[in-house]
């Protein structure tokens, strides 16, 4: 078990439909699913933003619990979340801008990036009235100013406070986009914590790339960072699942029925699935393109084969990802009327589904697809593995951080190139599972996110507190 523990992220792990019945439900998103298992052992607290209006309704009273709100308001929230947060740093760190058009940095934004700044003042003042004596785990880019703003609260805090960056980190030729001004204060906030943690090394790599870029007088090696007479660790330890909870949910009933119904469906033809957030970086459009080509070639016809996408909808606010949907969707049907004359075709979408029916779509594939133009790590192939039990075949983006860790064992692509990733759905459908099975279970299996959380505090030693 983890000692007594303080998380911060943007999403906590419950949301509140109404503030008179306590009823809550688990959040969705990659970090809370990586993160949930500790809800199991987890002394302390974990501080969120409110999602829901009975969120907010908490976070303006007393708070008892795991889960403490902090009072955002919505005003507050949507320009830090939507402006500064998702369209401005995710699409820096995903390198997603489009230069013809984005960014840019004009007076609504600054007025964001300030929303930002107050967001993670209010998030400091939280952690330092706490009342709690362990680690500060902060979780992701929308709480990169946290460990500065509780040092200006108390220079005397003496917790530790680390960092984990879940998405990439980008080159400095994209970081450089940024105004200088703001370059200087994402590097610096972030070289506020004690430790900074990040699912690959080429992430760290390319951080580190920023900072000798951009900080005047910064000392860099592959482990740490010297700035301003103190030193900050790195830390490459990517995110781990919990194998055991995992294995039970999918030799669940109604997983194992689901499977069945699945299994009759694709009667004996091979089956490909990829399951994702609806997010821009996730590249689905490409792998249906990579599958129509895979399907018109000689080898294959369309009714011999199965594609099921399972999506869920991301920030369906904003109209880059309302659009983003629309286009997957369409790109489907059209593939299967050309494939087939018509919309049932090799392709099935299968949006805002639940748990049950991802554990069994991936239980039952021959093969996984996750392409991403680029991701932090993507935990999906790793759950595949354990929910296929090292049957099915991964092909598996260059650049995702997953690659890094588990990438010996799988066809690796350029998520850019179509023709290559088509003859990789071929291999994948039409060969046998990986002569390497055994030592990929063995890899995703052998830590847990308990030893994940100890990894990334495993260096970690409190900072002199700098003068602020």
């Amino acid at each position: 078990m983890i000692g007594v523990l303080s998380v911060c992220s943007h999403r906590g792990p419950l949301t509140y439909a109404s503030d008179q019945d306590g009823t809550s439900s688990r959040s969705a998103g990659g970090l809370v699913a990586v993160l949930g298992p500790l809800l199991e052992n987890m002394i302390g607290r974990w501080t969120a933003a409110p999602m829901s209006a009975a969120d907010r309704v908490r976070a303006q009273g007393p708070q008892s619990g795991l889960v403490h709100f902090v009072d955002i308001p919505a005003d507050l929230h949507r320009p830090f979340y939507d402006t500064a947060c998702v369209t401005g740093l995710g699409f820096l760190f995903h390198s997603l801008f489009d230069t013809a058009y984005t960014p840019l940095f004009d007076s609504k934004f600054m007025a964001a990036w300030d929303a930002y700044i107050e967001v993670n003042r209010r998030y400091a003042s939280s952690v330092t009235h706490d009342g709690l004596s362990g680690p500060v785990l902060v979780e992701d880019y929308h709480l990169m100013a946290l460990a500065d703003q509780i040092r200006s609260i108390d220079p005397s805090f003496r917790r530790t406070i680390a960092y984990f960056h879940y998405v990439p980190w980008c080159p400095p030729a994209v970081f450089h986009l940024l105004p200088q001004k703001l370059r200087h204060q994402v590097l610096a906030w972030l070289l506020a914590f004690d430790t900074i943690g990040f699912h690959a090394r080429a992430w760290a790599d390319e951080f580190v790339a920023c900072c000798d870029a951009f900080l005047p007088g910064v000392q860099c090696d592959r482990a740490q960072i010297s700035w301003r007479d103190r030193e900050v660790r790195l830390q490459v330890t990517p995110a781990q699942i919990a194998a055991r909870s995992l294995r039970s949910a999918c030799s669940a009933e109604s997983v194992l029925a689901l499977r069945a119904c699945i299994e009759r469906w694709a009667d004996g033809r091979p089956l490909l699935i990829r399951v994702d957030r609806v997010d821009l970086w996730k590249n689905i459009i490409r792998g249906f393109i990579a599958f129509e080509e895979y399907v018109r070639s000689d080898r294959v016809k369309g009714h011999d084969l199965r594609f099921v996408a399972v999506l869920a909808t991301s920030r369906a606010h904003l109209p880059q990802y309302r659009r983003y949907l629309d286009a997957c969707q369409a790109e489907a049907e059209r593939i299967n009327q050309a494939l087939s004359g018509g919309s049932q075709g090799p392709i099935r979408l299968v949006v805002d589904t639940d748990r049950d029916s991802v554990l069994a779509y991936l239980s039952a594939a021959t093969a996984v697809l996750a392409n991403s133009t680029s991701d932090g790590l993507n935990i999906v192939p790793k759950e595949s593995v354990v929910a296929g039990e090292g049957r099915p075949r991964l092909i598996l983006s260059q650049n995702m951080g997953v690659y890094e860790e588990i990438g010996q064992w799988a066809i690796g692509v350029n998520p850019y190139d179509i023709t290559q990733t088509a003859e990789a759905i071929g291999l994948s459908l039409h060969s046998s599972p990986p002569s390497g099975f055994t030592e990929l279970r063995a890899a995703v299996e052998q830590n847990d996110p308990q030893r994940w959380i100890r990894n990334r505090l495993g260096h970690a030693t409190p900072m002199t507190p700098r003068n602020y």
